[in-house]
Parts: structure tokens; C-alpha cells; sequence
């Protein structure tokens, strides 16, 4: 991102005369203040920028745990309800009872 104000003015010319000269003194002296204000908002805002994407990161990071974890506490249960599944399914169709079985099924 470039900005047309950090070129500085022209030099004076070789034939200008006091007065000439003195106003482009003046205006050197603005545009060098102005311009040492834009390079510092400008720091100040890439300051903010990176400060702001490392807190974002460290959000996401600890949303993604606080996910991560939420279903590291419901596998134990899933397990455990899967395998109450097949035992029951492998009982229903080791005693042939296939209504049974088929009734599991469905579920």
C-alpha cells in the first residue's frame, strides 16, 4: 500500500529568489512532520494488526481445546454405546431372533 505523499516536494529551483525559497523551506519542514505522522500511524496500526491476529489465534486455539475436549468426554459414552450395540446385536442374532435383530436394526 503506497501513498503519493511520501514523495517530498521538488527542490527549489537554482534561480529562485529569497521569497521562494523560504516558502519551499516552510512547506519541507510540514511535509517532513506530516510525513514522520503518517509513518508513525501507520506503524501504530501494524502494531494493532499483529497484536490483534495473536489474539485472534489465541482464541481459536482455545475454542478449538475447549471443542477437542467436549468430545474427548462423550467418546467414552459412544464407545460404550457401540459395543452395548453389538454385543446386543450379536446376541439377538446368535439366539435367532431375527425380528429382534431386525427391530435393532432399524434403529
Amino acid at each position: 500500500m503506497t501513498s503519493d505523499f511520501t514523495v517530498p516536494l521538488c527542490s527549489p529551483l537554482a534561480e529562485a529568489n529569497d521569497y521562494t525559497s523560504q516558502i519551499h523551506k516552510v512547506f519541507d519542514q510540514h511535509w517532513n512532520t506530516l510525513e514522520s505522522e503518517r509513518q508513525a500511524m501507520i506503524e501504530r496500526i501494524d502494531v494493532w494488526r499483529h497484536d490483534s491476529k495473536e489474539r485472534i489465534n489465541k482464541y481459536a486455539d482455545k475454542q478449538k481445546t475447549l471443542i477437542n475436549d467436549h468430545y474427548n468426554r462423550l467418546r467414552p459414552t459412544f464407545d460404550e454405546k457401540y459395543e452395548e450395540n453389538l454385543d446386543t446385536a450379536n446376541e439377538c442374532y446368535d439366539a435367532k431372533q431375527l425380528d429382534l435383530f431386525k427391530d435393532l436394526y432399524k434403529e
